[in-house]
């Protein structure tokens, strides 16, 4: 069964909208050039991901552009993970935006990716890694245990986005109750104590109207 919540229901949104024309379906159906590219090293893989962003880039003005670059990146599945991550980062929102839905087409291969973007210093980066993981926290254990472990990294930055994005699980994530409720009691900084309280607040509250 589906690990759904109300968190889901905006990313779904923001996935409806970016694919409206190109069906959904188009990304987890291409088998044949997933195939094909599910051996490429990084190094091409990375290469690959550049050419189809620049085209994105050339002619985003293309209702349909958007929906066809998520399409093209998750078809080149795990490999292409590390280069996808680092783009999350990108100045420019809607690449961002691209980058981070394809990696969640590719599902838990991306997770190490995603779990190093989290520690990245550029906030943009932690925040979409976040989101990321969020979404994939509702159907992967791998997913809720990064974050439940980045709750513990040095930098309050990365903790209070590890909390944010539990907090956005939902229930799903109630193994990291334990360490939110410590989190949101003995956290130096204030701000990670406020997130933290608040994820405990959301998982609870999820669970109780389930």
């Amino acid at each position: 069964m589906k690990r759904r919540g109300k968190w889901g229901i905006v990313v779904g949104a923001v996935v409806a909208a970016l694919v409206a024309v190109t069906s959904f379906d188009c990304c987890t159906n291409r088998t044949g050039m997933r195939s094909r590219h599910g051996d490429s090293r990084p190094a091409v893989a990375e290469s690959e991901v550049r050419q189809i962003l620049l085209r994105f880039r050339e002619q985003r003005a293309r209702t349909a552009m958007s929906g066809e670059a998520i399409a093209q990146l998750a078809a080149l599945g795990p490999p292409a993970a590390e280069a996808l991550a680092r783009e999350l980062g990108s100045d420019d929102l809607l690449t961002s935006d691209v980058c981070r839905l394809a990696l969640l087409l590719i599902g838990r291969p991306a997770v190490p990716a995603l779990a190093a973007s989290l520690e990245s210093r550029s906030q943009r980066r932690r925040g979409a890694a976040a989101l990321a993981l969020m979404e994939l926290g509702r159907e992967t254990d791998e997913a809720v245990g990064v974050l439940s472990k980045a709750l513990q990294h040095e930098d309050a930055a990365v903790r209070l986005t590890a909390a944010w994005g539990l907090g956005g699980v939902g229930p799903a994530a109630r193994s990291a109750g334990p360490a939110l409720r410590k989190l949101a009691q003995t956290d130096e900084d204030e701000d990670v104590r406020a997130a933290a309280a608040e994820a405990l607040k959301r998982i609870q509250s999820e669970q109780e109207e389930r």
